[in-house]
């Protein structure tokens, strides 16, 4: 699979994982079973995000809808695989609420330097970013493979990537920034934060699959934030470029 090398890009990968966990899920309850019981330095310190609530409660919501929706569709038949896989998202959408995974940043702590010139700027923050390109799997389709697979020791690969970007953020929060486009550029931050902690989130799921739907839900929600924060910093930047030109 390519590498991210793209800010701007909405990856098909979230249906895939949606599709894949939510099917897991589908497969313990349908099948008669039972759900599964339930940074390095200052700037990292910053970025973390509030604690995840526990899923139990979510659990059991979950198990009663997915299982009335079953029993409703089954007085009118064998359920199809397109019946039970919309029952699924339709009970997504309900029931799964995501995590909190954006930290608690202000403009203040930025490291902002009205000295700044433009193409450093661009020049910086272009590195930082470009450093997503090293990961080389989409992290939707390692955690679903994670949930298919039952694994629930923690995922490596997961965790490696929610490091890297952690690395990222606390870099973007103290490099310095032009007054012109600090607001954007504090929406970076904390959306590559928030993308982190809902990789770390996957990362150490332990079993549960409601939780699963959960995180993947928060990932899915937080790469959507990450994208739209890139692209609303690429336009504050041309819009200050194109001032400084006229």
């Amino acid at each position: 699979m390519e590498s991210r090398n793209s800010w701007g890009v909405v990856y098909v990968a979230a249906v895939f994982a949606v599709v894949i966990v939510g099917g897991a899920l589908a497969v313990r309850l349908f099948g008669g079973g039972h759900t599964a019981p339930a940074a390095a330095n200052s700037a990292n310190g910053q970025l973390a995000a509030a604690p995840s609530q526990p899923a139990s409660g979510l659990s059991q919501t979950l198990s009663q809808d997915l299982y009335t929706g079953y029993a409703n569709l089954a007085q009118q038949g064998t359920p199809t695989a397109a019946e039970q896989q919309q029952l699924v998202a339709n009970v997504i959408a309900k029931d799964v609420q995501p995590q909190n995974v954006v930290p608690n940043l202000a403009q203040s702590q930025l490291n902002v330097v009205a000295t700044a010139s433009l193409q450093n700027y661009i020049s910086l923050v272009a590195v930082i970013l470009n450093q997503s390109s090293q990961i080389r799997e989409d992290e939707s389709y390692v955690f679903a493979n994670t949930v298919q697979n039952n694994v629930t020791g923690g995922t490596p690969a997961l965790m490696a990537d929610a490091n890297l970007y952690s690395r990222m953020a606390a870099a973007l929060l103290v490099m310095p920034v032009p007054p012109t486009v600090a607001p954007q550029h504090l929406e970076m931050v904390k959306s590559v934060a928030a993308l982190g902690n809902a990789i770390k989130n996957m990362g150490q799921w332990k079993g549960d699959p409601a939780e699963a739907l959960t995180e993947v839900d928060t990932f899915n929600k937080a790469r959507a934030y990450a994208e739209n924060s890139a692209s609303a910093l690429t336009a504050a930047v041309n819009t200050w470029e194109s001032q400084k030109k006229s």
